[in-house]
């Protein structure tokens, strides 16, 4: 019966893995095409998540008067 319950547990550290992975590669995908960011981090904490966008050029957010910036902060 331990047995049952240490695969349980491994599984579960193994599929949390995966989902934090997935949550961290999303938005990095999504923000380097559509805004042509290069540095994303994604810290999950235990009640919020924090997402830091570094750009190369800040220019290619806030062209357009400011229209990429705020489509930034609705995709954030």
């Amino acid at each position: 019966m331990e047995d049952r319950i240490d695969m349980s547990k491994q599984f579960s550290k193994k599929h949390q893995f995966i989902m934090d992975a997935l949550f961290k590669a999303e938005p990095n995908h999504f923000f380097r095409k559509e805004f042509f960011l290069t540095v994303i981090q994604v810290n999950r904490l235990s009640s919020h998540a924090e997402i830091i966008i570094m750009a190369i050029k800040s220019q290619n957010i806030l062209h357009e008067r400011e229209r990429r910036h705020r489509d930034l902060m609705l995709a954030v």
